[in-house]
């Protein structure tokens, strides 16, 4: 009798899960280049959060007011997508990748064309962060420049085992008084991939026509999840490390120097905000740090 116990223990359960599968609105998040099944993918639907497992597939709750409100999916490297219900709930929603190649930005006025934080210099040091880590810097409008962001760059540490390893782009608004990021100034997950190993990277944003903010802006570096990095023996360090992409930078004090929040700094000077990302709203101030990310501007 007791060799039974598992086994009735075990169709039980497949029971209610088959019924809770009944009662569930199965769903398909693909690629719409490859037609694959996108893992980690998120769907919210009246604010309850479901993630897509490893085939892309996830099982919605049917919830009476459904059909009003709709369903938005959102993944890393994806655009998101908001999908108003209709008749019927679809079997399939397909997401659009949102990667940059990196490539040349074509200006046909040099007069017209402006660097903000020139990452072309010689830095001391440098930067690799972990997993799920952002690394933001402020990019002062002193000269109060009038005009679109046209690209975003960065300048990689010198391990060429880093280097190729994908990352996302972020850029934020800033307000008056304050020295956090207020908003996203792109809504779309930009990953990075510098497949050519390349050290000084260029990401194309000229699509989004996004003006160049008065008060400045925020450039953030992050790294993506540990599923995307390996933990292989990095030579240049002996220790076992994550091969993630890392920054270029000098350290005035050679250090981090962390500030509270009390600190405000004046509206023309470059500074730093650390986070992990999993812990969103937790930023660290840090001062006499100069980072390699910078910004060409296309004057009006």
């Amino acid at each position: 009798m007791k060799k039974l116990i598992p086994i009735l223990f075990v169709a039980i359960s497949n029971l209610v899960m088959a019924q809770q599968h009944l009662n569930s609105w199965r769903l398909t998040i693909i690629d719409s280049a490859t037609l694959k099944g996108i893992d980690r993918a998120t769907a919210t639907v009246d604010d309850k959060v479901y993630i897509t497992g490893a085939q892309g597939i996830v099982f919605i709750n049917k919830i009476p007011k459904l059909q009003s409100t709709g369903i938005k999916i959102t993944c890393v490297g994806y655009r998101a997508l908001e999908y108003k219900i209709k008749d019927k709930c679809p079997d399939t929603l397909r997401l659009s990748a949102s990667i940059n190649n990196l490539k040349e930005i074509s200006i046909n006025s040099v007069v017209r064309k402006v660097i903000l934080a020139d990452v072309d210099k010689v830095y001391e040091g440098g930067y690799y962060p972990g997993p799920n880590e952002e690394v933001v810097q402020f990019i002062p409008n002193a000269d109060k420049i009038s005009g679109i962001i046209a690209s975003i760059e960065c300048k990689s540490l010198h391990n060429n085992d880093s280097r190729g390893k994908a990352f996302k782009i972020n850029i934020y608004a800033k307000s008056d008084g304050d020295v956090y990021p207020e908003g996203e100034l792109i809504k779309d997950s930009i990953i990075v991939y510098n497949n050519a190993k390349l050290p000084v990277i260029e990401v194309d944003i000229t699509k989004y026509n996004i003006q160049l903010p008065a008060t400045g802006f925020f450039i953030g570096f992050e790294t993506l999840s540990r599923n995307w990095y390996d933990t292989r023996l990095l030579k240049s360090k002996g220790i076992d490390q994550y091969r993630i992409p890392g920054l270029q930078g000098t350290f005035k004090n050679k250090k981090w120097t962390s500030l509270s929040d009390a600190w405000i700094p004046p509206s023309n000077t470059t500074y730093v905000l650390t986070r992990k990302t999993s812990d969103y709203n937790t930023w660290v101030i840090q001062k006499d740090v100069n980072f390699a990310l910078g910004a060409t501007i296309i004057k009006d």
